[in-house]
């Protein structure tokens, strides 16, 4: 039977199974999937999923009347996660494996939730993908804070590039590597600039990020009132 949902709300018409053990609510969309696939990325979601049932039986996350809430998630890059969870033949899917919303999407919750083997995977995925525009990639490296030599081959690009970069491009970039790119373009001869010497110029200011990720929601017990 499917459960009854109210005004805007809906049930996922993908990832709503009837056998599913965990229900999530990320914006106005309904999940019904298996925890397993949450426990085996995080150890936090294993000891999340293990904590005791409160005396009152209100576990949340058991019933659409009940679910847990991503309150900071998109539902896109939440199903883009549920679709590789569920493809183990990913990479042979046309539809999602080489599009960039799909696995931008992916790196972001890896990162919240502190999935590594995911994130490593989601983002030598993105790095393998040709995009014509190197400030994708840039803005990529900057937002998820990866190391410096995974966008170097765009560096490289906009430094040697002998046309002024635009106004909108030097939008996307914070103003320490805006300086370290206005000198990199300063050197006699840039359009042979070698990888080293920009990679050196950046290491700097493009180093991983070590400060502690972001946690998964807490599951919150209902109080009756």
């Amino acid at each position: 039977m499917v459960p009854p949902v109210a005004g805007k709300d809906r049930l996922d018409p993908h990832y709503f199974f009837d056998d599913g053990n965990v229900v999530f609510r990320v914006e106005s969309t309904y999940f019904r999937v298996h925890r397993f696939y949450f426990m085996r990325e995080s150890r936090v979601f294993r000891d999340m999923f293990s904590l005791p049932v409160p005396a009152s039986g209100a576990v949340e996350g058991m019933s659409v009347s009940n679910p847990i809430v991503l309150e900071q998630v998109k539902a896109g890059d939440f199903r883009s996660l549920l679709w590789f969870f569920y493809n183990s033949h990913y990479d042979h899917d046309p539809a999602h494996a080489d599009k960039f919303r799909t696995w931008t999407g992916i790196l972001r919750l890896s990162r919240l939730w502190s999935f590594k083997r995911l994130f490593k995977l989601a983002s030598d995925k993105l790095k393998s993908l040709h995009f014509p525009d190197p400030f994708i990639k840039i803005g990529i490296s900057l937002e998820f804070r990866l190391l410096p030599e995974w966008a170097l081959p765009e560096y490289v690009e906009i430094c040697r590039r002998l046309e002024p970069l635009k106004i909108s491009e030097i939008a996307q970039l914070p103003p320490e590597i805006i300086a370290k790119v206005a000198a990199l373009r300063e050197i006699p001869g840039r359009e042979s600039l070698g990888p080293s010497v920009v990679q050196e110029m950046l290491m700097t200011t493009l180093a991983c990020n070590d400060s502690p990720l972001p946690q998964p929601p807490k599951k919150r017990q209902r109080t009756s009132t």
